[in-house]
């Protein structure tokens, strides 16, 4: 049994990532990781639009270092900027321009399958962890077959042969899609309306991407129903959401929305103790 640390989207922000990769020990410099902890960030390490976060270079040749170095103990998740800047579908709002050094790294890690589309944590009391990106909708779960956690995750790692597979929803077409993967699907109109009704998963989940909380405005984003409000509990010192998916199930986001306002200390962290990485569902080759 390990710790294990969650890091939602980093949104280009480097000297935050820094500090919270050292808040946990871990020397973003050396890419060391202290013995029994194990850290998974969630995507979106770069940002593809001008005055977020400035420095994308620099938080993927973090990520790389612990890839190289520790690779026994960092999961780096795929995010729907990564997939962006490697040619998947974009939208033409976003406005950028990641470096080229930036890009080969990135795409060595897609032809080594050192990031991942979806990793599981198995917990000692209670369903397996299922995590994403975006968050898993009920229709590309069952797409993937409607299976446990660790088969889910393993056919959304095979899934995409390109950056272009992957699907989008609202975000690029500007229509609801309960089809949007897990790198993309809107966690208010996309992620939480498609389980409604729907049989539960034998999993829970982890996401990052979006969050049905507002946390500079201190309420719900539109779009969520009052259903779905009353099933939620909202940690707003750790700035984590827990929602109930379904009866049985629930989704717990950590995106904190690094967006164009300035964003201070100290950074919160998701951090679960005794439990244990699925490695069939992230294994990573040392990079080169």
């Amino acid at each position: 049994m390990s710790t294990i640390a969650f890091i939602g989207d980093v949104g280009g922000h480097a000297r935050l990532y820094a500090d919270a990769l050292r808040s946990l020990g871990a020397n973003p410099t050396t890419g060391v990781i202290p013995h029994g902890l194990i850290i998974i960030q969630v995507g979106d390490l770069v940002r593809l639009a001008i005055r977020r976060g400035a420095f994308s270079d620099e938080c993927v040749a973090i990520s790389d270092r612990f890839l190289s170095h520790s690779p026994d103990q960092f999961v780096q998740l795929w995010g729907n900027h990564e997939i962006a800047a490697l040619g998947g579908p974009t939208r033409p709002a976003w406005i950028g321009e990641i470096p080229q050094e930036t890009c080969r790294t990135m795409w060595r890690w897609w032809t080594n399958r050192q990031a991942h589309s979806a990793c599981v944590v198995h917990t000692k009391n209670g369903n397996p962890l299922l995590v994403t990106h975006a968050g898993l909708t009920y229709d590309v779960w069952q797409h993937t077959g409607g299976g446990n956690a660790t088969a889910t995750a393993q056919a959304l790692n095979t899934t995409m042969r390109q950056p272009q597979d992957s699907h989008a929803g609202i975000l690029v077409h500007n229509q609801v899609d309960f089809s949007a993967d897990v790198l993309w699907a809107d966690a208010a109109q996309e992620l939480h309306p498609s389980w409604v009704g729907r049989e539960a998963a034998p999993f829970d989940q982890i996401h990052g991407h979006s969050s049905i909380w507002d946390w500079y405005d201190k309420k719900f984003v539109p779009h969520i129903p009052k259903t779905l409000q009353d099933n939620c509990a909202i940690d707003i010192e750790r700035m984590i959401t827990y929602a109930e998916l379904t009866p049985g199930n629930v989704a717990i986001g950590i995106d904190w929305v690094l967006n164009d306002r300035a964003t201070i200390g100290p950074w919160p962290l998701f951090v679960l103790n005794n439990v244990t990485l699925d490695t069939s569902t992230a294994l990573s080759t040392k990079a080169a």
